[in-house]
Order: structure tokens, then sequence, then C-alpha cells
């Protein structure tokens, strides 16, 4: 199995008649009560100093399914969750993992295996799952995405953007937003960037989240007076 990384393979073009899909708002602020949106957290360490709090709001309403896997590797399914033959629909969470991979349009990370080198994959509907849709557009920093090797190849890999990668567009699925801690992503990415392997991108720091979980509620950084 390759290592997941973004933008190599070219998606076939549907039909030309098929019109565009339609943008996600990514700019609402307001609860909306028809939504089903999701807020969950990373707390991330560098080298084990404490950096902070990145947050994320999980767009459910466009993307249900692919939200609902990020959502329980970042809690832990519920005690009454089960797969096939009453056995976890998953056997890992984010807690303790590490980012793997930093590039200067990107952080990525979500690599469960013991190994952590970029090649594990593992997801609460099986080894990977299928492209749910590409309707959130690729047009600003902070976008939450899964990372992939082609088409319908996703798991638990993903990655935050540092700025617009329209590129990305059709070729991964994004589901979520930076919410808060956006500043924390930018300095893992002025940190790592520097000596990160110039080949597979992986960080000469050992970038971990710490702790993940449910909810925006955001402490003061370590850093922060």
């Amino acid at each position: 199995f390759a290592p997941l990384l973004l933008g190599i393979w070219a998606p076939a073009m549907g039909p030309k008649s098929k019109p565009p899909p339609k943008k996600a708002d990514l700019g609402r602020t307001t609860p909306d009560v028809r939504l089903a949106n999701v807020n969950v957290y990373f707390d991330i360490a560098v080298d084990e100093e404490p950096l902070g709090r990145i947050e994320f709001q999980l767009l459910a309403e466009t993307c249900p399914r692919t939200v609902e896997n990020f959502k329980v590797l970042c809690t832990g399914p519920a005690p009454q969750e089960k797969g096939a033959k009453g056995k976890p629909i998953i056997t890992n969470v984010y807690q303790g993992s590490k980012l793997h991979r930093v590039t200067d349009y990107m952080i990525q990370g979500g690599d469960l295996s013991k190994e952590q080198d970029g090649k594990g994959q593992e997801s609460m509907y099986g080894p990977t799952f299928e492209d749910e849709n590409f309707d959130i557009p690729f047009d600003r920093p902070g976008i939450l995405c899964m990372a992939n090797s082609g088409p319908d190849t996703n798991g638990s890999q993903f990655c935050i953007t540092t700025k617009p990668t329209p590129w990305l567009q059709k070729r991964v699925v994004a589901f979520g937003r930076v919410t808060a801690g956006m500043d924390h992503v930018l300095k893992i990415q002025e940190l790592a960037l520097p000596t990160a392997d110039p080949q597979t991108g992986k960080p000469a720091q050992q970038i971990v989240i710490t702790e993940c979980g449910l909810g925006a509620t955001s402490p003061r950084s370590p850093k922060s007076p």
C-alpha cells in the first residue's frame, strides 16, 4: 500500500453537461437547527512541548459518512457500536498518533498503524471507504480533508490545508474546516518544513496529537500570556 499522498492521480472527468456541485457554506457562524455539524479538537505537542489546540467544524450536512468516521476516530466508538461478529468498529483513535507529513500547502496525519510511516489506513467502515462527494471548495486555508491514494480509498488519514489548493478539487473529499487554532497549524508548518524530508515530507520533530475529542471550548494556549 503506497503512502497516502495528495494529488497523485488524475480524476476522470464527468459529462460536460453535469452542473458543478453546489458549494458548501463555510462562512456559517450562527447555529442552524437543520444542521448536524460537529465540533472536535486536537491538542498538539511538538517534541513533547505543548503547542496548543486546533478546533474543527465537521460539515455533517454535506459529508455525513466522512464526518462520522472522523468523529469516531477522535472520540472512539460508543459502547453499543459494534462491527461484524461483535468486534469494535475501530481499534485505534487519533490520540497519540503523529502528524507525519508537512508540505508547503498542508500538514497530514491519521496513520494509526504501529509504524506510523504514512502507509497505515483504517476506518469505521473497513480499511477504506468511498468518496462521498466533492462539494466543499478548496478556496481558503484551513480546509480539513481526507488523504487518499486514488478514488474511493479514504480511511483515517487526513490533511489540513495551509493555503487555497484548487488542484485538490474532485481529487480528495473535504469535510470540515479549522475554526480556531489556525496559528498552530501554520506554526507546525513553519517549524517542520525547513527540516522535513524532501521526498516524503516527514518532519524531523515528533508532532503528536496528545488529546482529541468533541467540543470547541478552547483553553488558553501555553504560549499565550
